[in-house]
């Protein structure tokens, strides 16, 4: 007689309720060494509270059952499995690393941690693996603050699985990450699979049908049966799951026109020195005219200098070789306003939504009236409420944070909006959504439009021109 195999994790009718309000109903899936279970949904789904769920960090109201090599466990027995037998790959944030310790230091304590290799051979192997997960020689004595998006985002899926865990759970493990980059990760991430299971919460279907192996749909906190992947992608069987389809076939949405000229660049050189390591050269005689209503799509491998290029143009930065004529105004000072990929470190944690939006108009003595925040705030499709210009950046979401650091930087009517990897964590309906949110902020106040980015969809969908920054990445003498 055939017995039925018991999977390694199996979630069972499990529900979670925050202050009240129900945030995950019902949840029931299971999964085993080898499968990778994708989870895909809208922002504010639940998809972030399953995973932090799944490694003990909510203390809210639990209902159900959480069910680790059939053994049912309380979520005291599900934290203690966190850092051994499940790792978690958090999105591509620096700031989860010791910003005092180079990596390769940071890989060898957890090596010693889990015994990964011997006293002896432990550096040399740590060595090895970074190597072998894409991160070259000249990396290891680096700093995370030395390291692009794409390096950061291969050390931690590295840092997670160099103990070979048995579930690895990834919060969008290719957000904002160039196309060679990703396959790098896609590649480690498929080697990964023959130990562990893994659970992958993502936007970038590219990503589900590469790696996945089945599918699901979390909508308000409900999760639909799991499809697998081949037939997910041939006819899903949700609506939320049809329109992520159709939202992802990069279709123009709007055609762009030029005015008159903003900003003239001419001649940028850009050269970084970093400790122990040498000097770079990130990109050299770069020169480029923007203009009014103009929409520009800056691309570009990681480490290439896209994020030193915005905030070069945007004045944050000062310039090493080169010139910035602002065209309109005739003042010789940036008219430049950048909105950055990470918001929750653009802002005061301890200011308020009001707050954020006010310290622009303090800072350049325009006067503050709240009345002219709100109207910010209606601009970007936000409530005008009093409660919520009250709230704290942690007590909004991420999409509504990002919008609120979009108002701020539109509050001061720049010549050149610029922005970071912008869509890098919304799915592919709010991604829509957002490119006809700007395409009528551009109508209606004028300004040139400048976006850094790995999405190769995003200029067609834009009706953007191009701009290809090629990776010097050499030792300047």
């Amino acid at each position: 007689m055939l017995m039925n195999k018991t999977p390694l994790l199996a979630l069972n009718q499990v529900s979670l309720s925050l202050v009240g309000n129900c945030r995950l109903n019902n949840l029931s899936f299971s999964l085993d060494k080898g499968e990778v279970l994708a989870i895909i949904g809208q922002s504010g789904a639940g998809k972030t509270s399953l995973i932090t769920g799944l490694l003990g960090l909510i203390n809210g109201q639990w209902s159900g059952d959480f069910v680790w090599k059939g053994e049912v466990l309380n979520l005291d027995a599900l934290q203690a499995l966190r850092g051994q037998e499940m790792a978690w790959v958090p999105q591509g944030q620096a700031d989860t690393l010791n910003p005092q310790r180079k990596i390769i230091d940071q890989l060898l304590e957890v090596m010693a941690r889990f015994k990964v290799g011997t006293w002896h051979n432990r550096k040399q192997l740590a060595t090895a693996l970074l190597l072998e997960g894409h991160l070259p020689q000249h990396l290891h004595q680096r700093y995370p603050r030395h390291l692009s998006g794409g390096e950061i985002q291969r050390f931690l899926i590295l840092l997670a699985s160099v103990h070979q865990p048995s579930l690895l759970l990834l919060d969008e493990p290719t957000a904002a990450l160039d196309a060679a980059t990703r396959q790098q990760v896609i590649g480690r991430l498929k080697k990964q699979q023959q130990h562990s299971a893994l659970l992958l919460v993502t936007h970038d279907l590219h990503l589900v049908k590469q790696l996945a192996t089945k599918v699901a749909v979390l909508e308000e906190g409900q999760l639909s049966p799991c499809q697998p992947v081949e037939a997910f992608f041939k006819a899903p069987s949700t609506a939320i799951g049809q329109a992520f389809l159709e939202a992802n076939q990069g279709k123009k949405y709007a055609s762009s026109t030029k005015g008159a000229q903003v900003l003239t660049v001419e001649g940028l050189a850009y050269q970084v020195d970093e400790s122990r390591v040498g000097s770079r050269l990130l990109f050299n005689q770069l020169s480029m005219q923007l203009h009014q209503q103009q929409r520009l799509v800056v691309e570009g491998t990681s480490g290439s200098g896209k994020s030193t290029l915005a905030r070069l143009l945007a004045g944050w930065i000062p310039l090493q070789k080169g010139r910035l004529h602002w065209c309109l105004s005739g003042l010789n000072r940036p008219q430049a306003a950048l909105v950055p990929q990470q918001a929750y470190t653009a802002c005061a944690a301890y200011f308020n939504i009001e707050q954020i939006l006010a310290e622009p108009l303090i800072l350049n003595k325009t006067g503050v009236d709240k009345a002219q925040i709100k109207s910010f705030l209606s601009w970007v499709q936000l409530p005008t409420t009093d409660q919520f210009l009250q709230r704290l950046p942690h007590q909004v979401s991420g999409g509504e944070l990002q919008r609120v650091i979009l108002a701020r930087a539109l509050s001061l009517m720049p010549k050149l909006l610029i922005l970071d990897e912008p869509t890098s964590a919304l799915d592919p309906i709010a991604k829509l959504n957002w490119v006809k949110l700007m395409t009528r902020l551009q109508q209606q106040l004028g300004f040139a439009l400048l976006v850094f980015t790995h999405d190769t969809q995003l200029a067609e969908v834009l009706d953007a021109e191009r701009l290809c920054l090629t990776n010097i990445n050499h030792s300047a003498t």
